[in-house]
């Protein structure tokens, strides 16, 4: 690895039913946006991925997102 002095960590939480290949595209895309958009390269984005589960987590309306219908056929109830 070839990294400057213009690295940057890239900080996302994301659900924990989401999938390695799924955690695969998020990181090639969040890599390819730094790159093309601020111009650094490759090495210098480092992308730390929380992975919370659904039961930790609510969008509002007082609902935990497992206990509520999000239309995400990837997550196991």
């Amino acid at each position: 690895m070839k990294r400057s002095a213009r690295r940057m960590i890239v900080t996302v939480t994301i659900g924990a039913s989401r999938t390695l290949e799924q955690k695969r595209k998020l990181a090639e895309l969040i890599t390819r946006y730094a790159v093309e958009k601020v111009g650094i390269g490759r090495d210098d984005v480092s992308l730390m991925m929380y992975a919370i589960p659904l039961e930790n987590m609510s969008f509002g309306g007082g609902k935990l997102v497992s206990d509520i219908d999000l239309s995400m056929p990837w997550v196991d109830k």
